[in-house]
This record gives structure tokens, sequence and C-alpha cells, in this order.
């Protein structure tokens, strides 16, 4: 072979590692900045759990001014609680872990749901602010709600 084939096939071989390099730091990057399918995973997981709690709270906030909160939940306390809800027997258990959602009556009107969330500063995000009146607690994984009426 050639001196100058030998060097076109020297010069193809650091072009294609090059790239290659390129690439994957590319994708390491991009790894990095949004995250992998482990943090989508957690993420979506996170996000069930709020549905859940926003479920709940639905459910205890209906229009009852002349009753207080229930003092403990259990599913067959959400589903009379505003005329027969249909609710699951798992409404009060965590979607991914099985742990229990915590619930805690703060006042005759006022309660908190919480559960263990992967990020918890997710909750502090806006748009979940305006979903329950009382706010959030990131710091213990907490929405906060006061029942309407």
């Amino acid at each position: 072979m050639r001196a100058g084939g030998r060097r076109r096939d020297s010069v193809r071989r650091v072009l294609w590692a090059g790239t290659a390099l390129l690439s994957a730091a590319a994708v390491g990057v991009g790894l990095a900045l949004v995250g992998g399918p482990r943090d989508a995973r957690m993420e979506r997981e996170d996000e069930a759990r709020l549905d859940r709690l926003h479920d709940i709270a639905a459910t205890l906030r209906c229009d009852r001014p002349d009753v207080a909160l229930p003092a403990e939940l259990s599913p067959e306390t959400l589903r009379d609680w505003c005329g027969g809800r249909s609710v699951g027997t798992d409404i009060l258990t965590d979607p991914f872990d099985g742990s229990a959602i915590r619930y805690e009556r703060r006042s005759d009107r006022d309660f908190s749901l919480c559960a263990t969330f992967h990020d918890p500063a997710r909750l502090a995000d806006d748009r979940l602010r305006g979903a329950l009146t009382g706010g959030v607690e990131p710091e213990s994984g907490c929405l906060l709600g006061r029942m309407d009426g």
C-alpha cells in the first residue's frame, strides 16, 4: 500500500474517533442537563403521588360547612364524605412503594396530606399552590388544604 493510502486511512480513523468522542460528550452533557431515564421515572412517580394527594384533597374539600373534617381517614371515610364519591381501597397508599399517605387534621377546616417524594422541592412549583388553598411544605412532602364552605 502506498504512503498516501495509509495517510488517508489514518486521517479517517482520527476523524471517526473525534466524531465518536464529540457524540459521546454531547450525550453526556445532555443527560447532565436534562437527566436520564432514572430522573424521568422519579419525576413521573412524584407526579403520580401528587395526583393521588390532589384526588384525596378534592374529596375532602367538598362543601360541608356544618361538619368538621374527620379525625382520621380511611377509604370508607372518604367514600362517605361527599355523598358516596367513588374512591378505591388503595387511595391512601403510595402507588409505587405501598407506604401510607399521611393525613393530619390541623383544625376543623384545615388538613395536610403528605407523601414521600423523590424530590420534595417540586412541591414548591407555583402551579401546585393554586390547587390547594393552604399551600405546600416541600421540606415535609406535604400539601396543605382547607375545606370549602
